[in-house]
């Protein structure tokens, strides 16, 4: 996998929002995504982890052009989507699409089911028109949806069933790349392992490139092959999943991992909160942003930023110390 060429390949890419001036009308900024570099290679799913405000769903919705970037490249099948405008870009967000967190937002209310998986198809020209309607038929069948559900309104179904449309509507594109937004979170627990399983199945089915997006390391585990850890607009390490879950090196790693629930660790999640509330991010522009939390920092930590470098084993670590 690591020898073929990547269907995407991020560089350096920057997103920044605005944030007050300060004294002398200096403007601030939230550094959302600061300086992240990616490859997601073709047929694999790639899991970005981390937790709140960390700046996944921002890298997300920046790769897409959702949100402006300030700086950087997406090369995606060898053309920077940042300079492509009009039908070029059209064309690229087809291939690249996105499967939001909340089912029921990204749905119009006043839409039955077959107009809503239709859409696409011709907006697009997918199919002729007089095969639309098998091809809704078809798309139904592959997210595990009766016929039937053809003619109900979103407000008709289960939070597990809208999310299982929100896929057929994407699936209709047939994209190369799909991003997928904590594409479980708003689900009972009953119903994630089925949307979870029926992800796998269509990329795998399909031969598609996933980027799956989570807070939740539990879900990333099952679902990734290579995993990417977020924090403070970075990537902070890169492995396969089980070297990463097995040998973590970063030690904001290790507390994730940690806080997966369990028997053993069941007072993690408590202590990783507790830090939470107390952590005071170092503001030196150079230290490493997680040195306020950081049981292994030492006095280097607090002056210089440690960037992504390649560790033992093809994994890579912002870490002085790994």
């Amino acid at each position: 996998m690591q020898n073929q060429s990547p269907l995407l390949v991020v560089k350096n890419l920057k997103t920044y929002f605005p944030s007050g001036k300060a004294w002398f009308g200096k403007q601030n900024y939230i550094k959302a995504v600061d300086g992240v570099s990616l490859r997601i290679n073709r047929n694999e799913i790639i899991g970005l982890v981390g937790e709140s405000g960390s700046g996944k769903t921002t890298l997300g919705r920046s790769i897409l052009r959702l949100t402006a970037s300030n700086q950087g490249e997406i090369i995606f099948k060898g053309n920077d989507i940042l300079a492509l405008k009009g039908s070029a870009l059209r064309a690229i967000r087809k291939e690249i699409q996105l499967i939001f967190q909340d089912p029921y937002a990204s749905l119009s209310p006043r839409l039955q089911i077959r107009k809503l998986i239709a859409e696409p198809l011709l907006l697009h020209n997918i199919v002729p028109e007089a095969m639309v309607d098998q091809r809704v038929s078809e798309l139904l069948e592959e997210v595990g949806l009766e016929n039937y559900f053809k003619d109900r309104y979103p407000h008709e179904m289960s939070g597990g069933q809208r999310q299982r449309i929100a896929i057929a509507r994407v699936l209709a594109l047939q994209p190369e790349l799909i991003i997928a937004d904590e594409p479980v979170s708003a689900l009972d627990v009953s119903v994630t392992a089925q949307i979870l399983n029926l992800l796998k199945e269509i990329q795998k089915k399909n031969s598609m490139s996933v980027l799956f997006i989570s807070h939740d390391l539990k879900v990333i585990a099952h679902m990734a092959d290579r995993i990417l850890v977020m924090y403070a607009g970075r990537i902070i390490e890169e492995g396969m999943t089980q070297d990463l879950l097995t040998h973590p090196l970063h030690p904001y790693t290790k507390l994730l991992i940690a806080s997966i629930p369990s028997y053993e660790n069941r007072n993690t999640t408590r202590r990783i909160n507790q830090q939470k509330k107390s952590d005071q991010q170092y503001s030196a522009k150079n230290g490493c942003p997680f040195v306020g939390r950081c049981a292994e920092a030492q006095s280097v930590c607090k002056q210089i930023y440690p960037h992504l470098k390649e560790s033992k084993g093809n994994r890579f670590v912002a870490c002085h110390f790994n």
